[in-house]
């Protein structure tokens, strides 16, 4: 007897691998399925604004990506001794203005849509959040007052316009550019249970639209976790996010989907070697030195052997640790 109903995710009409430039942008989930990429080492660059959730402040980043505009002082607002961007995270925001400017611009002139293969957007909730004094829809409201700021849920046309205007954007500059859309497992309760059906299903019938507009590839993480996994167990203490595991689950899932077998079997490869490197010595003795002579040993190997996976970094920070 069955108790629990699965489905198969498929395989897509196009693959990932170690010659692909991979941008993730989107919700908190964009963020663990990018670090899961990166501890393959492919090479992936994950949310240069920092954690956005909803449609119009994704398509919004696209076209400053796209454009390369830089962000001036007049872009930023002085709260709690901390400047901050309305487009960005709080991971951005500087006691001084400078520095700030420094992160955030830094961080949009490492984007290269001519270069970029992949594009990863996953869409966390419809709930947007508008500044009143200017009507801009902000990215994130940092801690500021709540009368400041308009509430309201989007509708499907309007994340289908802003989203396909900016998908139209990057493929002005990079025809061959593959997206892929996903919409987030993550619960958004604070706004009632109802209210995050209702959103997640504004995203859904969005991400479906624009898959038929624009040719764009639907991979199902939220169905995984809330209609295959669905159990709270696999959910963090929070109950609103995916624990560890369900994360792997819809990892494994998404190199199922867009890995070819010999991708598939060399990230595994790659993982089982970094995760050596979270090994730290409580003292340093000769038999640490060891231990990383011989992980040492076994990067080299494996760069020299696979030379499509780039382990430089990884070899120069075990070549520190001996010094």
């Amino acid at each position: 007897m069955l108790f629990r109903l699965t489905f198969p995710v498929g395989k897509s009409d196009f693959s990932i691998g170690y010659d692909d430039n991979i941008l993730s942008v989107g919700s908190c989930f964009a963020e663990n399925v990018a670090e899961r990429l990166s501890q393959s080492r492919l090479r992936v660059t994950v949310n240069p604004f920092g954690i956005l959730y909803n449609p119009l402040s994704i398509a919004s980043a696209l076209h400053l990506l796209a454009a390369q505009r830089l962000f001036t002082e007049d872009d930023l607002f002085f709260s709690e001794g901390l400047y901050h961007s309305w487009m960005h995270h709080s991971r951005f925001s500087r006691d001084e203005k400078q520095a700030c400017l420094d992160a955030i611009n830094s961080s949009i002139q490492a984007v290269d849509f001519k270069k970029i293969t992949t594009v990863v957007l996953t869409l966390g909730t419809a709930w947007v959040y508008e500044l009143k004094s200017t009507g801009r829809i902000v990215a994130n409201c940092h801690k500021q007052k709540p009368d400041l700021f308009a509430r309201r849920r989007i509708s499907v046309s309007e994340a289908v316009k802003a989203l396909g205007d900016a998908i139209s954007e990057i493929r002005a500059l990079n025809p061959g550019v593959r997206i892929v859309l996903t919409v987030s497992p993550v619960r958004h309760f604070k706004d009632g249970a109802h209210e995050n059906s209702l959103s997640k299903s504004v995203l859904h019938l969005a991400a479906d639209e624009l898959c038929a507009t624009f040719g764009c590839d639907y991979f199902p993480a939220y169905e995984l976790l809330i209609d295959d996994l669905r159990a709270y167990r696999f959910f963090a203490d929070d109950m609103a996010h995916p624990s560890p595991a369900a994360v792997d689950y819809v990892f494994a899932a998404f190199c199922e989907r867009y890995f070819t077998d010999t991708t598939d079997r060399t990230a595994s490869e790659v993982r089982k070697l970094t995760r050596s490197l979270s090994h730290r010595p409580l003292t340093s003795d000769d038999n640490y030195r060891r231990f990383v002579e011989s992980q040492l040993a076994k990067f080299q190997a494996f760069a020299s052997e696979h030379k499509e996976v780039d382990l430089s970094n990884d070899i120069i920070d075990l070549k520190n640790r001996m010094a």
